[in-house]
């Protein structure tokens, strides 16, 4: 058996799996295997891969062999046990076809890991990449929106009279812009095309809990704080306020009935801010790291 130098992960696998914790565990130790099965076997015996498995997983053996128990349920090896151990035997892996029939991810596109750069358990850049490609699909839908023949050339003029270009992040901050005047600047005709694309791909809370399986917020501001911890994602707040001219203009007089009659507040004007969801900011693989030793960070 060869040292490997990198893991092949087929594009889209991640964001199909990434819902089911045990399956994603099955997923990291098939993806291990096909990488260590280099001569194209299409299997491995127990004690050829044993102990390259657990550097690359960064997890013990006893784990190991749940994973591989794991895998079998989620059909995705095959095990011939030996008469001599419960656990040796062959492994027989199944192709990248059947696991595209499987799991509808591509056939012939990969994404590729380096073994160098795995600090961590193996199952976090599984959680990295699903967020990769829910951003790339929602990219390119915004695309195909984009260059939709009836909307193309009024999109065009509209960001033309608007002194902008069409890239995806100034049609963003556009859209931030009309919230942020009070919708004073861009009139209704504007306001349509600019958000036709709708170019903030970044992902909210509820989406990304469907994606890893979470029901829960909390959940999810756990995984973020794994993912930043790790030095996969890089996150940003994203909250704008409104200017103090155009926040009077949004503020309504607030009033109350008692027994003497309808009070008016005159409360001080408080400041009204845009909260978007996190800029969320997937990181290449020379940005990731151990974990510090104490992670204060909140996010």
């Amino acid at each position: 058996m060869l040292e490997i130098k990198t893991i092949k992960m087929p594009q889209n696998l991640a964001l199909n799996v990434c819902h089911n914790a045990r399956l994603k565990k099955a997923m990291s130790i098939y993806l291990v295997l096909k990488a260590l099965d280099s001569d194209g076997a299409g299997g491995l015996h127990y004690g050829k891969f044993i102990n390259q498995a657990e550097t690359i997983l960064k997890v013990h053996e006893k784990t190991v062999r749940n994973w591989l128990k794991h895998a079998q349920e989620a059909k995705l090896i095959e095990w011939f046990p030996s008469a001599s151990n419960n656990y040796d035997g062959f492994y027989k892996l199944i192709s990248w076809e059947q696991l595209s029939e499987l799991h509808k991810c591509e056939r012939f596109r990969f994404n590729y890991v380096k073994i160098d750069s795995i600090q961590f358990k193996f199952e976090y850049i599984i959680d990295q990449q699903a967020l990769k490609d829910k951003m790339a699909q929602c990219k390119k839908a915004a695309l195909v929106k984009y260059n939709y023949s009836l909307v193309k050339e009024d999109l065009k003029r509209v960001v033309s009279e608007l002194g902008i270009t069409t890239s995806f992040a100034d049609l963003r901050d556009c859209q931030q812009f009309d919230f942020l005047t009070a919708g004073l600047h861009i009139h209704e005709n504007q306001k349509f095309f600019v958000n036709v694309a709708n170019p903030d791909i970044n992902i909210g809370y509820k989406k990304m809990s469907a994606i890893y399986g979470y029901s829960s917020i909390g959940g999810m501001a756990y995984k973020k704080r794994q993912l930043q911890k790790y030095g996969l994602i890089e996150v940003k707040k994203r909250q704008l306020p409104v200017g103090l001219d155009y926040a009077r203009q949004m503020k309504t007089t607030q009033t109350r009935e008692t027994k003497l009659g309808n009070t008016a507040y005159f409360r001080p004007l408080k400041t009204i801010v845009l909260t978007l969801c996190d800029d969320i900011t997937p990181q290449p693989q020379t940005n990731w790291r151990t974990a510090p030793p104490l992670c204060l960070e909140k996010i």
